[in-house]
């Protein structure tokens, strides 16, 4: 398994299938503040850890701090956006800046 891999938004139901497929982490960019709870719980009670840091756009200050939260999650870590697109934007863009261990 790659050391990071990127999807759509997912359901609180679906923390425990990104577990079991292998993932330690999640990184989760998505703006629904709603669910945030419920999946930083289950994230918890499945033993994966859980970072939010929700975004409406892409830039170097975003960048900054997704790296400083990329960085020192336990990998694997699955990067989860509003579309799995901006999801490799975002480590992208941390990827050119060179802020990516």
């Amino acid at each position: 398994m790659s050391s990071v891999g990127f999807g759509m938004a997912i359901g609180v139901e679906q923390v425990s299938q990104a577990k079991e497929v292998g993932f330690k982490s999640i990184i989760n960019i998505c703006l629904d503040y709603q669910a945030e709870s419920d999946m930083s719980k289950e994230a918890a009670l499945l033993g994966v850890g859980y970072i939010s840091l929700p975004i409406e756009e892409l830039n170097v200050n975003i960048a900054h701090e997704f790296s400083n939260y990329f960085n020192f999650v336990e990998k694997p870590v699955l990067i989860l956006g509003k579309t799995g697109e901006q999801a490799i934007d975002l480590h992208f863009l941390a990827m050119q800046l060179d802020l990516l261990d």
